[in-house]
């Protein structure tokens, strides 16, 4: 299972800049449902809008000379790699041109996708959509559970939930965007039992890691607490996220 970070904002500015946060900011899905749209302000390619990575568009890059594609992940594919499949010892194929030829005969549907990804990456400077996310948002999947609890004149207090951990690099955009929003973040990991406090105002981003304690029953957060959502988290005080350093 997925590690959860419950993140709340409590964003406080002008209120004609509050108002175009909170309209520009939130998308509302089929159901009526406002979400938290990483993608709003920090919009992903729509070439990198594809089906997840697969071992058959993995393999097509390899053929197309892309070697690794990802330096950074255990299960990225090198030719030497690839010439080790007892496959591929069949099929007689010693060079990427053989494999090419091999993929276009028998794996068309894997190649055209890998050639898709190759132009993303001309494109974009990502093979694909989960690299261009953990780069630009700092995270790989979209917000979740959004809510807004509170909404006022001056401020606006709003939380979601992610996969992971809080999504620093599309919170520097925010910066940037509304320079005269001061944005207090705080961030729970209930599953490393740590809390991250900080804040946006500008080009400036302060935060600082910090334990993270419910103190209900005087101790750590149990296992029936793990299950909760962001609403049934004791948060760290606001005064505090203030002076993040």
């Amino acid at each position: 299972m997925f590690n959860s970070c419950y993140c709340r904002i409590t964003a406080i500015g002008p209120d004609h800049d509050l108002a175009r946060f909170h309209q520009s900011s939130f998308r509302t899905d089929q159901w009526g449902h406002a979400n938290f749209s990483l993608d709003s302000f920090v919009p992903e390619p729509t070439i990198l809008q594809e089906p997840e990575p697969t071992f058959e568009t993995d393999l097509a890059l390899v053929a197309l000379g892309i070697d690794p594609i990802d330096p950074t992940s255990g299960a990225a594919l090198t030719f030497e790699q690839v010439l080790r499949f007892e496959w591929v010892r069949e099929a007689g194929i010693v060079s990427r041109a053989d494999l090419l030829a091999h993929l276009e005969t028998r794996r068309p549907e894997g190649l055209a996708a890998g050639r898709r990804r190759l132009a993303a990456f001309a494109e974009t400077g990502f093979y694909d959509r989960r690299l261009w996310r953990e780069a630009n948002w700092g995270i790989v999947g979209s917000p979740q559970w959004s809510a807004v609890l509170l909404d006022k004149p001056g401020q606006f207090e709003f939380s979601f939930a992610t996969e992971g951990v809080f999504p620093a690099p599309a919170f520097r955009v925010l910066g940037v965007l509304y320079p005269a929003i001061t944005f207090h973040l705080v961030a729970v990991d209930i599953e490393r039992r740590t809390a991250t406090l900080g804040l946006v105002k500008g080009t400036s981003m302060s935060v600082r890691s910090s334990p993270y304690f419910d103190d209900r029953d005087g101790g750590d957060c149990d296992d029936d607490d793990r299950d909760g959502g962001a609403g049934d988290l004791q948060w760290p005080a606001a005064a505090t996220v203030g002076h993040a350093t």
